[in-house]
């Protein structure tokens, strides 16, 4: 059995709002084109189920998969749009892909055989492609066996030609040579395009072009662009970026590597950490462990490429050798601070420059974020909490415990669909005892309902901070740091497969976060068992209107998304 470290203080943030970011952005750039978003090898480590309904949020018209039991997965989790497999199957799996209404590729003439043969056993109208090989020599039919394998497929009545298809080898390529290549393989696929219209065959979906096709060829758009590395956030080559600078937008990465810091000493001046010993500090230094390393898919080559990890949002060089599950990270004269307060840091597992290449297949699980790890004292149930201050064993009776007018702790079923965290309690909160009461807790319910089909009573309900702050206004450190263990007993005993946090402040205790919520709205956090995302303050929506509504809106159908999913 696989131990997937949901104790282990790392994990992999996944943000679905970036995946439909980068979708819309790439679509503005590549016009009328489809757009096919490639979800194979798991989305590209990222989850397919949440890369994939991510992307048709996004607008994407397709996706494609490498292999049959991708696509039945993905129809399995509920995905009803087209779905092409990328290569020829086995023959003795082809009946599979028709079943489960997949798009196959035809690759060869037995390929066509073993098609046809199925279609007409099966009966109705099943979609293929024809993959034509112009220079990639994987896979695909020769262009002077083209005839013959549409012969085949067009003498079918249960076939239905829809598209026809090349891959490029090396459009990500800047030189003199990848260019050439890549306009060769574009003229060769526009001749067979050509040759098979003067036969009076014209599929409905033409495509060439992946990532770097999309962004560095314009030509080899045709019909439909297929969009993989892109799709996450990341360029094949730099030089492919002056097609985003043209609409003044970007790709955001979707996956974010984070842990917190495990261990923290001072080290002198020449002493050489990690193995190997590879290098000398260069004066006395502040040495912080972080538990991630090249068995997490980090490779030991980022050592000496210079790569560099954040904490608590400044920049910090690796200090050592990548080891198989920890980094060591030189964090110069930043002094060591007690156990108590470096064992709450978050550290970004990142590099000064964008990558070229995709994050790695294994994204590690984590345990809970570092606002739920704090101990907590076990509590018999939150009326109780909220009955008198003085019976709860978790509260330190901070400044607002003193001015407080009510304890407003939270409420809902112990096992909700959902789990709803908000800042503080407002005026009407206080006054009622119960989160999301007043205007803002009406609209937040109201958009909840709508966009993602539960009711009040199917969520638990609560705030960061149990006591209304004078005037409202936002909560302190102290005051954040103070309510914690409450927080971290609800993570305990409420058991809830999701999490929404609202607003900068929830969203920065509960995930851990560093940017705020405009960056950070909609994006998907692996919780233990669960999964979480933040969107903005139902406040802040009446306050902003209705664009703010309408980016709650979207960020909750992409939370829909994941209800149902175990």
């Amino acid at each position: 059995m696989q131990a997937e470290g949901v104790h282990r203080p790392a994990w992999a943030e996944i943000s679905a709002s970036a995946i439909a970011h980068n979708v819309r952005a790439l679509k503005s750039i590549v016009g009328e084109s489809l757009f096919c978003a490639v979800v194979k090898a798991n989305g590209y480590g990222h989850g397919a189920e949440l890369a994939a309904k991510a992307a048709l949020v996004g607008g994407a018209d397709m996706l494609a998969v490498a292999i049959i039991d991708e696509g039945i997965e993905l129809r399995s989790s509920g995905v009803t749009a087209p779905i092409l497999l990328l290569a020829e199957v086995p023959p003795d799996t082809v009946d599979a892909a028709f079943r489960h209404s997949l798009t196959l590729t035809v690759g060869s003439v037995d390929g066509a055989g073993a098609a046809v043969l199925r279609a007409a056993a099966l009966g109705g109208r099943h979609p293929v492609h024809v993959k034509v090989d112009t220079g990639m020599h994987r896979m695909g039919v020769a262009p002077e066996e083209l005839d013959e394998v549409v012969d085949i497929l067009e003498a079918c009545g249960a076939i239905d030609l829809e598209g026809i298809y090349t891959h490029f080898s090396v459009a990500d390529g800047s030189s003199a040579e990848d260019r050439a290549f890549t306009r060769d393989q574009i003229a060769l696929f526009d001749d067979v395009v050509v040759g098979l219209a003067k036969r009076g065959v014209r599929p409905r979906i033409v495509h060439a072009a992946n990532s770097a096709g999309a962004l560095g060829y314009p030509e080899a758009r045709w019909e439909m662009v297929r969009v993989g590395l892109a799709l996450y956030g990341y360029l094949p080559e730099a030089w492919l970026a002056s097609a985003l600078e043209a609409t003044h937008d970007r790709l955001v990465p979707a996956l974010t590597l984070r842990a917190n810091v495990v261990a923290v000493r001072r080290v002198e001046v020449g002493e050489r950490p990690s193995y190997c010993r590879r290098r000398a500090l260069e004066k006395s230094a502040t040495i912080a462990t972080v538990p991630f390393g090249y068995a997490d898919g980090y490779p030991r080559r980022l050592f000496d490429a210079g790569a560099e990890v954040l904490i608590n949002e400044k920049r910090y060089p690796l200090a050592g050798m990548v080891t198989m599950d920890m980094l060591v990270v030189d964090c110069g004269d930043d002094v060591s601070s007690p156990a108590t307060r470096w064992s709450s840091w978050v550290a970004k597992v990142t590099r000064r420059s964008p990558l070229t290449s995709g994050p790695s297949a294994r994204a590690p699980s984590r345990g809970r974020s570092s606002a739920a790890s704090v101990r907590a004292c076990p509590v018999s149930s939150w009326a109780e909490m909220s009955r008198d201050l003085t019976e709860l064993p978790t509260c330190t009776r901070c400044a607002l415990s003193e001015s407080r007018q009510r304890v407003v702790v939270g409420s809902g079923p112990s096992n909700p669909a959902l789990m709803v965290i908000g800042e503080a309690p407002g005026r009407d909160e206080d006054e009622g005892g119960e989160p999301f009461i007043g205007r803002s807790g009406r609209l937040l319910f109201q958009l909840i309902e709508e966009e993602v089909g539960l009711v009040r009573s199917e969520c638990f309900v609560t705030n960061v901070v149990k006591c209304r702050p004078p005037a409202n206004r936002t909560p302190t450190r102290d005051e954040l740091t103070a309510c914690r263990p409450w927080l971290s007993e609800q993570f305990l005993v409420v058991r809830s497969p999701l999490v929404l946090a609202l607003g900068n402040t929830a969203a920065r205790s509960v995930f851990g976060f560093e940017q705020g919520i405009g960056v950070t709205h909609g994006r998907i956090v692996t919780l233990g068992g669960g999964r979480g995302m933040a969107t903005y303050h139902p406040a802040a929506a009446l306050r902003g209107g209705e664009s703010v509504v309408n980016v709650m809106r979207a960020d909750l159908r992409i939370l829909k998304t994941l209800v149902a999913t175990p």
